[in-house]
């Protein structure tokens, strides 16, 4: 469960959420229900008068022997710069394409679309922290600089 691009098909993902959700309704004394983060946080803050405070490091944190993740915060800058830089690029070309009432934004391949799955591929878990291997690196520059060389015609 969590793994990469595990949930594809979310409806038939939320029918089995739902199902799960009935069943331990009708034969437990539990609650659950859909929430969202702000409802969460309010019920634990109500609950919790006191932070339990952590004293040692996070990091670096080993996943297997010599597997070391280290440099979340760090690494790859220019990709995460490049990452803001396709995110505040790809908000200004819907802002314009918005006014200029161009409908054909909302096609497959239109540059628009391209560019944003391209921009969210890259907001990955592995890509946005830096933590991806250096092929995956150079796929995630390769998609954007592809697309964004297409879109200057917008």
């Amino acid at each position: 469960m969590g793994s990469d691009f595990q949930y594809q098909d979310a409806e038939q993902y939320m029918r089995n959420i739902d199902r799960l959700i009935e069943v331990v309704q009708n034969k437990t004394d539990y609650n659950i229900f859909y929430s969202t983060p702000a409802c969460y946080t309010k019920a634990v803050n109500e609950a919790i008068t006191k932070w339990p405070t952590k004293q040692t490091d996070f990091f670096p944190y080993a996943s297997a022997v010599h597997e070391y993740w280290t440099g979340y915060f760090t690494s790859k800058p220019a990709l995460k710069g490049l990452i803001r830089q396709t995110s505040n690029y790809l908000n200004t070309i819907r802002q314009i394409n918005t006014f200029a009432g161009d409908e054909k934004t909302n096609e497959w391949n239109s540059n628009e679309q391209v560019l944003e799955r391209a921009a969210g591929l890259s907001q990955h878990h592995d890509g946005v922290t830096g933590t991806s291997k250096e092929h995956v690196t150079q796929n995630y520059e390769y998609r954007i600089f592809n697309v964004k060389e297409k879109s200057r015609m917008l």
